[in-house]
């Protein structure tokens, strides 16, 4: 499977069928790869992350294969494909592929490629069996309509009619499908918190090294602007003085001057060396990388 959808003869072929050229394979699998659910896992109709989170690729498209012998309607667990989950239930259209053995979805992915399943729901003589698939995820370097990148969004399953209808006494099923609903929500709230914790340490981070790099602008002019200091070099052995009306040697002269130099130009090279080793430890930084778009900012708010 990998070594197909990594193949640029497969990523040409996905290309025309879709109409986006130029698909990336993500060798880090972000999210991909096997996927396994079990009786009574189900999966919130969502909205896929925007940008690889490593790369920063663009994701285009889901090609998901499912690994599922002999599965009936029945068992849950069908893919769903969603106009729009706030809406309620019977205004929101829904397409829904079983997701049986050797089957597979390609589907763009953007702001509105709402999708998810419903619950398994495996019978009891089958509850050692599970909903198997493989995930491909494409990407690319750029694309024509930018989105405003974001992580995955979800949004929980609508509580049945039934269990809001005034006056109704909730069954102990019903009880658990409030509760389970709750625990989604929880877990999702949770992921978020996260990520903006996260978020708010990097831009921290950023803040502190577009401080550094502006430290470093000022080491920098600094060098660039000093006067070269000699190379150190053992003391010459004295020289014979000569004797009283006798003239200088020009050569000798000649010859103190150009080695003054090439001792002058040597400095230079070696000042010119450091420097360029540390604009490559900062260029490959992380962080360097990171704050990118912030410095080209800062660049056009000076001009």
């Amino acid at each position: 499977m990998d070594n197909l959808a990594s193949s640029q003869e497969f990523r040409d072929w996905v290309g025309e069928v879709t109409g986006i050229d130029q698909l990336l394979y993500d060798p880090h699998y972000f999210g991909g790869g096997s996927h396994e659910n079990l009786s009574g896992q189900s999966l919130d109709a969502h909205v896929d992350f925007t940008h690889h989170p490593i790369t920063n690729w663009h994701r285009r498209l889901n090609l998901i294969v499912y690994l599922n012998h002999d599965w009936q309607r029945e068992r849950g667990g069908n893919i769903c494909f969603h106009k729009d989950p706030h809406l309620p239930p019977e205004q929101d259209e829904i397409i829904e592929v079983v997701p049986v053995f050797n089957r597979a979805v390609l589907f763009e992915t953007h702001n509105h490629s709402w999708h998810g399943f419903k619950a398994v729901d495996l019978p009891e003589q089958e509850s050692s069996r599970s909903r198997k698939s493989f995930a491909l995820y494409f990407y690319t370097d750029d694309r024509a309509n930018k989105v405003r990148p974001h992580s995955t969004i979800y949004v929980e399953e609508h509580i049945p009619p039934e269990i809001t209808a005034v006056g109704h006494t909730l069954t102990a099923e019903q009880s658990q499908v409030i509760r389970n609903g709750l625990t989604r929500r929880d877990h999702h709230l949770s992921r978020l918190y996260n990520n903006i914790t996260d978020l708010m340490g990097q831009l921290k981070d950023a803040r502190e090294y577009i401080d550094h790099l502006k430290k470093f602008e000022v080491e920098l002019e600094a060098v660039r602007s000093a006067p070269i200091a000699p190379v150190a070099q053992e003391a010459p052995a004295p020289e014979p003085v000569p004797e009283r009306g006798a003239e200088s040697d020009p050569a000798q002269a000649e010859d103190a001057e150009k080695t003054q130099l090439i001792a002058d130009l040597e400095q230079v090279r070696m000042r010119e060396h450091l420097l360029r080793k540390r604009l490559y430890d900062i260029e490959n930084a992380t962080l360097w990388k990171m704050t990118g778009p912030i410095r080209a900012l800062i660049n056009k708010m000076r001009k």
